[in-house]
Parts: C-alpha cells; structure tokens; sequence
C-alpha cells in the first residue's frame, strides 16, 4: 500500500485507544470521601464490559448513567474502577457485567446499544472514545484475571479504586497492579509503499502495521 495512503487517511487523525483527554485523576484513587460521592453522584457515568465486549451505540460510546447500571443487577460498589473525570468533570466507572441476562437490561439503557468487540469497532469510533473504552476494557479484564493472590492463593480486594488488588491473607498483603508489557509497532517503508502484514485469523481486507511484544 503506498505510504501516502496511510497517512492522509488515518495516522493524521490520531491513534485509536491511545488519543485521550481523560483526566485519569490518580490522586483521587484513595480519597474514599469523593469516591462514595462520585458513585452517588447522578453524573457518574458507566463504561460496562462484558465479556470482553464494549457498549457502542448508533457508533459512539455509550456511557450510560452509573446508578441506572448498578440497579439492573448485582454490581458491589466496591468493584467499580474509577478511570477518571470527563472533560466536564463527570467522574466514569467501568463496570464488569457479570451475566448476559444483565448485559440485555443494560443495552436497553441506551439508544441501539449492543456490546461489541472493540478491536473491530474501535477504529470506527472517535479517537477519545475509543481510548475510553479501552482503557475500560483492560481494566475489567485485569481485575477478573487477579482475584487470588499469586503468592498464599488467598482471595484477592479491589485497592486504590480498582488500580490495584490486594491479598487478603492475614501472613500476606501482598499487593498487584497492572502488568506494563514493552511492545512496538512500526512502519516498514519503501519508497512511496509500505509493509503492511494480514493475519489469516481477520476478516479479508484488513492489514497491520507489523506489531508485536519485545522480548
């Protein structure tokens, strides 16, 4: 494909999943007070995951209202994770939906909402949204993949908002964050073309940069 291509078309736009204006908040994390406000708050907004699916609707985010979530099922307060404040200042959750039945209830909060794998869909959305829902994403299956401690095998807790778990062992404590793993992609070119790569597993006519994890 020529280079030109690419980058009229689609790197000048942004880079989807990581083009964000979300103030991650970090320092609000372990301030328990604005937390239980912010949950109560009838500005919370939800990023629900669900089964590793996003909710899209009409092609855009849908972020329904946190308190309409919660009262569709069981969701403990305490497994929310707070990702940050939008751009106008409305705290957003992500919020794992536990059974598909839930999953139903909650797409008919939203106009045409459906949950959707957001590797196909994401590129499609608005580069902002696409990161929320994201960050969203991992987030969720990050936590689900460390409810016991690695160390005691112990019950794991959500700390720190849900940026962190921790053991709940009495000989252990023992605290995990999420795994940062050094990864690269890069633009192979040659001339006015460039190497793009198509993975048999993809639907036809879709091509990558070549991309992977560095040892």
């Amino acid at each position: 494909m020529r280079r030109q291509d690419i980058t009229t078309s689609t790197l000048s736009q942004g880079t989807p999943f990581y083009t964000s204006t979300l103030n991650r908040a970090a320092e609000l994390r372990s301030d328990a007070k604005f937390l239980e406000e912010a949950i109560d708050s009838s500005r919370a907004k939800a990023a629900p995951v669900w089964e590793g699916k996003s909710l899209i609707s009409e092609g855009a985010a849908a972020l329904p209202l946190l308190r309409d979530v919660i009262s569709e099922g069981p969701i403990a307060t305490e497994d929310l994770i707070f990702l940050g404040l939008a751009d106008n200042g409305d705290p957003i959750f992500a919020v794992e939906i536990p059974t598909q039945e839930m999953a139903a209830q909650v797409e008919d909060l939203s106009s045409e909402a459906r949950f959707a794998q957001l590797r196909a869909e994401g590129p499609s959305l608005a580069m902002q949204q696409a990161a929320l829902l994201g960050l969203a994403r991992s987030m969720v299956l990050w936590s689900a993949g460390q409810r016991f401690c690695g160390a005691c095998g112990a019950a794991t807790a959500p700390y720190r908002a849900g940026h962190a778990r921790k053991c709940t062992g009495a000989e252990c404590s023992r605290r995990c964050y999420p795994r940062l793993d050094p990864a690269i992609i890069v633009q192979t070119i040659c001339g006015d073309f460039c190497l793009l790569g198509h993975n048999k597993r993809w639907v036809d006519g879709r091509y990558s940069l070549l991309a992977g994890f560095a040892e």
